[in-house]
């Protein structure tokens, strides 16, 4: 019941949203048929948004403009539009059907067209009123790493690289990746004071849409930062004595706001003289969704001195700790619970979780059962367990194979968003041009990667999706929901252009092979291909239905 009711409150929630993201992109799109059929002076008999029972209607003219029952579609009903249909010859000149070829296919065009016209303007507004985007600054640098090697250090903010200034991450990505065993010149602000760094990419494989290229990488080289949440295993140091527990999340130090392990650090470093220190803390609950308790924890250093070495701070770096035990998995029948820090995998040193990943996956029968040591309340405890070979998404959506024990770690990681806005107009439609293109062929590329199989189908998804995302980027703000707009209208701009009878590119496909032949296709051989079509449409609408109720009720 609680299931349902939660459902039936998430459609509530995103039914608004959903309307006008919806009612914005049909619009545009049978707007595009309508204006140049009536260019081309057919008669357009009705302008409908949605299928359906009409539940408004408005008679202007030669149209009836309305909004029906069904929201999921429109559509611009023309007169003669009906094939082996009888129009009298009087007519003929204002029936679609009996209209020269290209006007046909033009008309078929204007909607899918209109949708890449309505991307590029939502580009453009985003341009001028400013997004959040993530800020060209690197998080945590491990030592060790190709990146810190280099001379890379954590919280190093990038000005220009080869003297081309960048304001966002993602350009800085993009130079890195297109200079494959290239020297590029980093021009950094570090602790404000300006520094250069030289590094060279080496290569590694592309990402979802870069599938079967080698791009440019610095491996270690990322934005993300471990947040102020904290992890101790000892109770008797200093933070241990203090109170604080595993997964609390300190939010300021002496009024001091903090946002990453290091930040705390660094203000921690600044107050090693005052007579008291005052944390403001978001205690989680790992056991639970409950939402975090905010309470506050004094440090007084006149009965908890100040300790020499930050290490005797007790404040852990909290991914190799555990957040959660999968419910069955080889880790909660060994015995393994929320808060054990991992230490040593078979006798190896573990230092993040990335380690974990690369002990557990390392498994063989022939080894036998892994052997972990964890801390527990400042006591090493021994466990034994056998990995179990578990199907898991990779990046890209695609069913990946490996050997897991079944643990989450309690992580949180910390990005720093600026607000970002084009120097103006030039900048602007640099900047929509861009990103037009870039969704265009990555929305190409989903479809390829798709039928190739490369990219699961259960990633498909439908209204209930389309709902979610759109609430969502409704809550962030005005760029957010602009974005996800536009990344829908390129989706069916691309959609509408696929050869399928009942879709406008199937309707393209027809007229083209009419043009070819000299004559049009028999209506037997239509109404097949459109019956195809049809079916076609229904299968994908209810397998993705499928697969939103399926993630919904928690069942893939």
């Amino acid at each position: 019941m609680n299931v349902i009711l939660n459902y039936l409150y998430q459609a509530y929630s995103f039914l608004i949203p959903m309307i006008v993201l919806l009612g914005v992109l049909i619009f545009i799109h049978e707007l595009g048929h309508f204006l140049v059929a009536k260019y081309f002076n057919v008669k357009v008999e009705t302008f409908s948004l949605g299928f359906g029972p009409k539940i408004w209607k408005y008679t202007r003219g030669e149209t009836t403009y309305c909004i029906s029952a069904i929201p999921f579609g429109g559509y611009v009903k023309m007169f003669g539009d009906e094939m082996g249909g009888n129009v009298d010859p009087d007519l003929q000149h204002r029936s679609f059907l009996h209209k020269p070829i290209y006007q046909r296919i033009a008309i078929a065009l204007a909607g899918p067209l209109m949708n890449l016209g309505l991307a590029f303007l939502l580009f453009l507004a985003i341009a001028f009123v400013g997004e959040q985007v993530v800020a060209p600054q690197l998080g945590d640098i491990d030592e060790g790493t190709p990146a810190y090697t280099q001379g890379f250090r954590s919280g190093d903010k990038i000005t220009a690289i080869n003297d081309t200034p960048v304001q966002r991450w993602e350009s800085v990505e993009q130079i890195v990746s297109q200079s494959l065993n290239k020297e590029l010149n980093f021009s950094i602000s570090r602790d404000g004071a300006a520094t250069k760094v030289t590094a060279t990419p080496t290569g590694t494989e592309g990402k979802m849409f870069q599938m079967g290229q080698i791009v440019g990488h610095i491996e270690g080289f990322d934005f993300m930062a471990n947040s102020s949440l904290v992890a101790v295993s000892d109770p008797k140091s200093v933070f241990g004595k203090l109170g604080f527990q595993t997964g609390d999340q300190v939010l300021s130090v002496n009024g001091t706001e903090v946002k990453t392990l290091r930040n705390l650090y660094q203000v921690l470093a600044t107050q090693n003289k005052a007579e008291q220190i005052l944390f403001k803390v978001d205690r989680h609950n790992l056991q639970s969704e409950e939402p975090p308790k905010s309470l506050e924890i004094a440090w007084n250093l006149k009965q908890i001195p100040f300790p020499a070495s930050a290490d005797l701070l007790g404040i852990q770096k909290p991914e190799t700790f555990v957040g959660l035990v999968q419910k069955d998995s080889p880790a909660e029948k060994a015995g393994l619970k929320t808060n054990d820090q991992i230490i040593k995998i078979n006798g190896k040193a573990i230092k993040s979780f990335k380690d974990i990943i690369g002990s557990v996956s390392a498994y063989t029968e022939a080894t036998g059962p892994l052997q972990i040591e964890a801390l527990r309340e400042g006591k090493i405890t021994k466990f034994s367990m056998t990995p179990k070979m578990t199907e898991l998404k990779n990046e890209i959506g695609a069913a990946d194979k490996r050997f897991t024990i079944g643990i989450v770690p309690l992580k949180s990681n910390y990005v720093e968003y600026i607000k970002w806005q084009a120097d103006g107009t030039g900048a602007s439609l640099d900047y929509a041009g861009k990103k037009t293109w870039q969704w265009t062929h990555a929305t190409v590329m989903s479809f390829v990667l798709l039928i190739q199989n490369k990219v699961s189908p259960k990633n498909l998804g439908g209204f209930i999706s389309i709902g979610q995302m759109a609430q969502k980027s409704w809550e962030i703000g005005l760029d957010a929901f602009l974005r996800i707009m536009a990344i829908i209208s390129l989706n069916l701009f691309i959609l509408n252009l696929l050869p399928i009878p009942v879709l406008d590119g199937g309707h393209i496909l027809l007229f083209s092979i009419e043009a070819i032949k000299g004559t049009p296709l028999s209506l037997k051989k239509i109404a097949i291909a459109q019956q195809i079509g049809v079916f076609f449409l229904l299968f994908l609408m209810a397998f993705s239905l499928f697969n939103d109720f399926s993630r919904l009720f928690g069942f893939s």
